[in-house]
C-alpha cells in the first residue's frame, strides 16, 4: 500500500476522509471553498509551495473551477514531473476506497 506524506485536497467537502487517512500522514486543503475567485491563484499557489510531487498526492474533490486552476498551476510548476492523483471510488463489491494514479506533466505531448 502506497503511503504519502500529505494529501492536498482542492477544498473541504462532505466526503468522509477516514479511508484516505490510512494512505497519508496529513491532509491539507488548497482552498477554503469560500475564497474570492480573484484571489484563488494566490491562495492555491501559496499552499502548493509545500507540495512535493515525490511524496504527496492531489485529491480532486471540490469546485470544478478550483480543480481546473490547481491543474493549470501544477502543470506550470511541475513540468516534466510525475504527480500522484488519488480518486475515491466504490468497487463492484460496494467497498469504498481510493486508487492512486501517477500522471506525467509533459507538455511535449500535444493534444493536437
Amino acid at each position: 500500500m502506497k503511503k504519502f506524506r500529505a494529501a492536498f485536497l482542492i477544498e473541504p467537502t462532505h466526503h468522509d476522509l477516514t479511508i484516505l487517512k490510512q494512505y497519508v500522514s496529513r491532509i491539507e486543503f488548497l482552498s477554503s471553498g469560500s475564497d474570492d475567485v480573484d484571489e484563488l491563484p494566490v491562495v492555491i499557489s501559496e499552499k502548493l509551495i509545500h507540495f512535493n510531487p515525490e511524496t504527496d498526492v492531489i485529491i480532486p474533490v471540490g469546485s470544478v473551477l478550483t480543480s481546473l486552476l490547481v491543474g493549470v498551476l501544477l502543470s506550470k510548476t511541475f513540468l516534466g514531473k510525475t504527480i500522484w492523483v488519488g480518486v475515491y471510488h466504490t468497487n463492484d463489491n460496494n467497498v469504498k476506497d481510493y486508487f492512486f494514479k501517477d500522471i506525467l506533466w509533459n507538455h511535449e505531448k500535444s493534444l493536437t
